[in-house]
């Protein structure tokens, strides 16, 4: 079984998770850090929801950005473990829901 894994998979799989910054001046250090982890290659990022949607807003600003300034494929990270209703806003509001 090993080896078959090992034919099927040429290459280790990596993403990346961000987490959308708290404020203005944190937007720097976070597309400073996307701009040097896009070199790795990874096979997709993506951006936390934040607990109870939280972030939300932020979220979706660093989604939108995202798929504004780069090709990483990029995917919004959400839970809904322990929540009645899921993400609080809807698909066609996520860039990177597709």
């Amino acid at each position: 079984m090993i080896a078959k894994t090992a034919l099927i998979s040429d290459r280790i799989k990596v993403s990346f998770e961000f987490f959308p910054p708290k404020a203005r001046e944190h937007e720097t250090s976070l597309w400073h850090t996307i701009e040097r982890l896009s070199a790795l290659g990874p096979d997709f990022v993506s951006v936390t929801y934040g607990a109870g949607g939280s972030t939300q807003d932020r979220t979706l600003a660093t989604l939108r950005r995202l798929a504004q300034r780069s090709d990483l494929p990029a995917a919004s990270c959400t839970s809904t473990a322990g929540s009645a209703g899921g993400p609080r806003w809807p698909r066609a509001r996520c860039p990177a829901c597709g």
